[in-house]
């Protein structure tokens, strides 16, 4: 067996196993290509290598940045109750392309984010008695400001908790 043959019956199979253990890492949830890159980096395979199989994965559809996107984007509205801020740098902490993110966000109304700081607003003022105090009120506001809601939204949401005031007042 010839010096070459040899070289490239190892690489192949490295290829190989790479490719196997991106599966089984795609296996258990869905992920960007950059998380895919990270993992077989982590994992000690060449960066080519590594690079090959994420490009594999994609052609294949395996891998599909825009659809990973999209979807964070829908169970985060869902389940998490994110702001459209908290949402972009959670998807570029994946490494997904800004453009990608962009589209993705995009898609979040204003409608869907005052939806979601009014629940996060009455899931932490269910704890109190009465309407929120101006300490209490100011607390719910920093909230939303931390969780990335835009001034124009917690305007709206302290309207709401002063107008609930009133009418409870």
């Amino acid at each position: 067996m010839d010096e070459d043959f040899y070289h490239e019956v190892l690489v192949a199979e490295e290829k190989h196993k790479a490719y196997l253990g991106a599966l089984r890492y795609l296996g258990i949830r869905p992920r960007t290509s950059s998380q895919m890159q990270s993992y077989l980096l982590e994992k000690g395979f060449e960066p080519k290598v590594a690079e090959e199989v994420c490009q594999r994965c994609v052609e294949q559809g395996y891998i599909d940045d825009k659809a990973f996107a999209k979807q964070w984007v829908d169970e985060r509205l869902r389940l998490k109750l994110r702001s459209p801020y908290m949402l972009r740098m959670e998807l570029q902490q994946r490494g997904v392309d800004r453009s990608i993110v962009e589209d993705a966000v995009s898609g979040v109304s204003k409608e869907a984010e005052l939806v979601a700081a009014r629940s996060l607003i009455e899931k932490k003022a269910r704890r109190l008695q009465g309407p929120p105090n101006p300490d209490e009120e100011r607390k719910l506001l920093s909230m939303l400001m931390r969780k990335g809601f835009s001034h124009s939204i917690i305007q709206q949401i302290r309207g709401e908790l002063r107008q609930r005031e009133d009418e409870q007042g």
